[in-house]
């Protein structure tokens, strides 16, 4: 969970966590949002505020050990 330091910080999680915030803020992408307890979020599994596991769809609870988690992709930045 994020400190009081890195609340400013997207966060890691699901990869199929979405919310409203990723359309307007450069700095989420999926698997990396911002944590915000009045943010509406949704599984792109199921296009609702639940996972596939039928629990709730939220940063909190879309992390590593639940079996649907997806990580999130790694970046990879060209060289020249």
């Amino acid at each position: 969970m994020a400190s009081m330091d890195d609340i400013d910080d997207p966060q890691p999680c699901c990869a199929n966590l979405r919310c409203k915030s990723m359309t307007y803020r450069e700095d989420e992408r999926p698997g990396l949002l911002h944590v915000e307890d009045a943010m509406g979020y949704w599984c792109l599994l199921t296009n609702v505020p639940l996972g596939p596991d039928d629990d709730v769809a939220s940063h909190r609870d879309c992390q590593p050990g639940r079996e649907c988690h997806k990580p999130a992709p790694q970046l990879k930045f060209a060289v020249e």
